[in-house]
Formats: structure tokens, sequence, C-alpha cells
């Protein structure tokens, strides 16, 4: 897309993925692959790659955005309701207002 940022190969700076490119910069013939893997722990005892050092932790809130985003709509739609039930003043009253 036209916001992405260029990657510079020449100076080996790297702002998204470009396997094809980033491999053809390594002197690699191609990409290998495009899966990440990671060691499990124990796997390789006193080796590289240690193991067991990735931490995922994804919080689950849906219940909670579900719940705001129901609320904000029900809000809106009582302003909606509100806006559309409000009684126009007499027009012997805006009349007397404008003069």
């Amino acid at each position: 897309s036209w916001l992405r940022p260029a990657n510079d190969p020449a100076a080996n700076a790297w702002l998204w993925m470009d396997l094809d490119r980033m491999a053809k910069a390594a002197g690699v013939p191609e990409a290998t692959t495009r899966l990440y893997l990671d060691a499990v722990e124990g796997a390789n005892p006193g080796q590289w790659p240690l193991g067991g050092q990735t931490r995922v932790n994804l919080r689950n809130a849906h219940l909670n955005y579900a719940l705001t985003w129901f609320a904000l709509a029900f809000g809106l739609v009582v302003i909606y309701v509100l806006f559309h039930l409000r009684r126009e003043p007499p027009r012997e009253a805006q009349r007397a207002a404008h003069h």
C-alpha cells in the first residue's frame, strides 16, 4: 500500500516482511519458509535455540467489548427517540419569539 514505508535492502533495514527480497539480500536462493517455529522447552538441553522462551498471553475481553458497544448503541437509540419525540412549541410562541 502507499502508506507502507520502503524497505532498504542495501542498509539491511527491513520495515516490513518481504521474504523474497530478504532471502535475496541474504544470499539465500529463495525464501525457504513462511513458518516460524519455537523450540520446545527442554528439547535441546545446553544447546541453542533455548526452548520455552515465547510467551503468548492474549487477553479475552470480548464480553466487555460487546457490552460497551451495545450500551453505546442503546444510548444512541434513546437520544434518537427523545429527539424525535420532543414537542414543537406552539406557533404563537414561535411568532412572539421572532418579534
